[in-house]
């Protein structure tokens, strides 16, 4: 591919002073390898031109399937029917999926659920209860159990639920 020439020579022609670009190339075994390259002009002769370039090359395949794992599992996690929500070590609700938004969500424009909100769909003495159960969970535990939630959507309905501690920050 030629998707890096140009580049290349806008930097050798000392249109940019660095060179910061990521690509793939096809290993002899056939295996697809992500690199990054950074590099800059560390001097010049008397035209411009650079005469003395410096930098790094590095793989970054692991980095880049990482990403793309990431992704799709993003993409999953935002697909899935049951409501997912995903709390903090000091048990804050950092992430939902959307089946959760749409569902503990009073309006459109709402789409954070806050503390505030798990005690209107829980009640306060549920709430504190269900807050000492995670804190007696370690990681790698869960622990599965019904309730009955008041949703803004459906009413009063129960529910199945399931906790995971996991063990990441």
């Amino acid at each position: 591919q030629t998707t890096l020439r140009q580049p290349w020579f806008d930097f050798l022609n000392g249109k940019t002073d660095i060179w910061d670009v990521s690509y793939r190339m096809k290993a002899a075994n056939g295996e697809w390898v992500w690199y990054r390259d950074v590099g800059r002009v560390v001097s010049k002769n008397a035209q411009g031109k650079p005469t003395r370039l410096t930098g790094t090359y590095t793989n970054i395949t692991k980095t880049k399937n990482t990403e793309v794992k990431a992704q799709l599992f993003g993409e999953a996690f935002s697909q899935i029917k049951d409501w997912v929500l995903i709390l903090d070590k000091n048990k804050k609700p950092i992430s939902a999926n959307k089946a959760f938004n749409d569902e503990f969500s009073t309006t459109r424009s709402q789409q954070k659920l806050n503390l505030s909100s798990l005690i209107r769909q829980l009640g306060y003495s549920k709430l504190k209860q269900h807050l000492r159960l995670l804190d007696g969970l370690n990681v790698d535990e869960n622990w599965h159990g019904e309730e009955t939630l008041i949703t803004p959507n459906r009413g009063k309905h129960p529910v199945r639920i399931s906790v995971n501690a996991i063990g990441n920050e």
